[in-house]
């Protein structure tokens, strides 16, 4: 009950949902941080293009999940990506928490529950989730939930991890992450929530993001 209270309160959003037209996907790209907002990864842009977005193993997908911190409105803006083999974007979500008062690790978890939650949902399975936060990635990674907020939101991923089993968590550098870093930023504009269900390759939107 305690867990499924949580979650409710991580999915709660008084926002609008809006399915925007394709070519609105061009604008993450010129989305940028705002002195009032928090990037909890806490690292620069700077050498973007030193890392590049990995391909997944064919016959899989690849779930992209990052938060961004609003302090001074108590929101958190969540962004997600799901591609595949290929690098085709699938899925991807810009969404926003307000009154949510989660610290930066807390808000890393959020968004991979979410994304979990999200590619089991759409039958996008079996898929790996890439995150930038290595202590969220380790705990779960370690099959640890600690007695914290966050250890509710963990135990969340790793039921669902273990029911579909073969799914993994893993850390990757935040030049990596680069688009869902950019739409979780995007989730902290107006109270509207982005929804995107496609099938175009990344790099057309996204420079720097070539699949090797």
């Amino acid at each position: 009950m305690v867990e499924l209270l949580f979650l409710m309160a991580i999915y709660a959003s008084p926002t609008t949902l809006c399915f925007p037209p394709l070519k609105n996907l061009n604008t993450i790209v010129e989305k940028r941080e705002d002195a009032n907002y928090e990037d909890v990864s806490g690292k620069s842009l700077n050498g973007v293009g030193a890392v590049s977005w990995q391909l997944p193993v064919e016959g899989t997908y690849k779930v992209n999940s990052d938060a961004a911190i609003d302090k001074d409105r108590q929101a958190v803006g969540i962004g997600l990506v799901i591609r595949d083999h290929q690098g085709m974007v699938l899925m991807a979500t810009s969404t926003q928490c307000i009154h949510a008062r989660y610290g930066p690790l807390v808000a890393k978890a959020a968004a991979i529950l979410r994304g979990v939650i999200l590619a089991i949902e759409t039958g996008l399975t079996p898929f790996v989730v890439e995150t930038d936060a290595l202590g969220v990635a380790n705990l779960v990674k370690a099959g640890f939930a600690p007695s914290a907020d966050i250890g509710l939101i963990i135990e969340g991923i790793l039921f669902r991890l273990w029911n579909f089993g073969g799914e993994t968590v893993v850390y990757v550098f935040r030049n990596a992450n680069f688009v869902a870093d950019t739409l979780s930023k995007m989730a902290l504009g107006p109270p509207v929530d982005y929804f995107w269900r496609i099938t175009l390759r990344v790099e057309r939107f996204i420079p720097y993001e070539y699949p090797v």
